[in-house]
């Protein structure tokens, strides 16, 4: 049989008078080795014949007090046939130990040599469940990673001791560890389940995180714990297009009015409005005159005859950037005379569709004669905006949708044509009741 005994430094036996039985099964216990466990008491190792005449290996681990902590007479770490013998034992550092010992189970005439480690709760091998992945959750706006592992050997079948996963999350680099979540154990190959952060990754902070994973028994006692995994979150969707892009001409002093409706993103940072010319102008950082934080812009070197279109986005706290609204020299809003443009011009009817009111602008370069009128899809007259003289610069009227006996026009396509001195343009509108 095998028996233990601790003495303190003075030679005093502190256990049960003659040891503590360690094993006293039937046949030979013999060639004991021992190693601390780190926590006061130790594992003892030895070669037991219980079963047959051959000899196996198994274990017991004995705390501080002489209490023995597995199973009465010992766990078995190896039965396989014929003779294990001259076992070697080193702690594995985490209150378990690594046995290694020469091996004849395959009976070729040699001797092999064999392993296992044994936990500090008496089960050998790995038990605990593995992280393979701490990966952000795509297409959101932060705040979760989804953290993915293999399950513990003890969830399987026939073991399915494992009742209880917990995932757990540290910011300060291991030191403090709070709850984020459990799932119950349904005997899977692995589990994911999406825990909280407490902030995102952006280009000033990678925001990493640890987390780890812990498997557990209905035996509170009894758990077993990853390794841990550093991982971050990633804001990685962009606000909205912002909406209702409207552009005034201004006069005092002279320039363009930006407005749109403010975006709701509780993540918002600030917008970003682009200058260029024509619609198809590509938004960059050599274009961008504006990072305005409200839902506005005045820009003060605009001109009507510049022909510069806008487009604005909005950007959130991680950078991530919106579609652009575009607002072109067509879609301009205004009134009032102005410095004379460099040439004539018809911009676009403002709004368009509209109902049942529209806004039309127009240029001179000079003082001219001028006719604004409006016709159908036909060709026949339907209104008469301008018929007279008109100063050089820049110009706006309004059509009510009403026809020259002021009767309301139905819903169709329109056309408007102005003609003042040489200059002649036609353009579309429609109106939608």
């Amino acid at each position: 049989d095998v028996y233990a005994q601790r003495i303190n430094s003075a030679g005093t036996v502190q256990w049960t008078a003659n040891g503590v039985a360690i094993c006293d099964a039937a046949r030979n216990q013999t060639n004991p080795v021992l190693v601390a466990d780190g926590a006061g008491g130790a594992i003892i190792a030895w070669e037991d014949q219980r079963i047959d005449t051959d000899y196996d290996v198994y274990a017991q681990r004995i705390n501080a007090s002489g209490v023995t902590q597995w199973l009465v007479g010992g766990k078995k770490v190896s039965a396989a046939i014929n003779n294990q013998i001259s076992i070697q034992i080193v702690s594995d550092g985490t209150q378990g130990a690594i046995l290694a010992w020469t091996d004849y189970r395959t009976a070729t005439n040699s001797w092999d040599i064999y392993a296992q480690r044994i936990d500090k709760w008496g089960y050998w091998g790995r038990p605990e469940p593995v992280i393979t992945a701490a990966a952000d959750v795509p297409h959101d706006e932060g705040g979760r990673v989804a953290v993915t592992w293999t399950q513990s050997r003890l969830d399987a079948y026939p073991e399915q001791q494992i009742v209880k996963y917990t995932i757990w999350r540290s910011t300060d680099d291991l030191k403090t560890w709070t709850l984020r979540d459990s799932i119950d154990a349904y005997y899977l190959d692995s589990y994911m389940c999406t825990a909280a952060t407490t902030a995102d990754s952006s280009s000033l902070n990678q925001a990493w995180q640890w987390f780890k994973v812990r498997a557990k028994t209905l035996d509170e006692s009894y758990w077993w714990e990853s390794k841990p995994m550093r991982g971050h979150s990633v804001d990685n969707l962009a606000p909205g297009m912002p909406g209702a892009l409207a552009a005034e001409a201004r006069h005092a002093p002279e320039g363009l009015g930006l407005t749109w409706a403010a975006n709701a993103e509780p993540d918002l940072d600030h917008y970003a409005v682009y200058r260029g010319v024509g619609a198809d102008f590509a938004p960059a950082t050599g274009n961008r005159i504006a990072s305005p934080t409200e839902a506005l812009w005045f820009d003060g070197d605009w001109r009507w005859n510049g022909g510069f279109c806008y487009k604005v986005s909005a950007i959130d706290a991680h950078g991530n950037e919106s579609a652009f609204a575009l607002v072109t020299p067509d879609n301009l809003s205004g009134a009032g005379e102005q410095t004379a443009p460099a040439s004539s011009f018809l911009g676009q009817n403002f709004p368009n569709p509209f109902n049942p009111v529209t806004k039309i602008v127009f240029g001179l370069k000079e003082p001219a004669a001028v006719s604004l009128r409006v016709y159908d899809a036909a060709g026949r007259l339907v209104a008469v905006l301008v018929e007279g003289g008109r100063a050089a610069g820049t110009h706006s009227e309004i059509w009510d949708g009403r026809d020259v006996s002021g009767r309301a026009v139905s819903s169709g396509i329109y056309f408007y044509k102005l003609t003042a001195g040489q200059f002649e343009q036609t353009r579309k509108m429609i109106l939608l009741r």
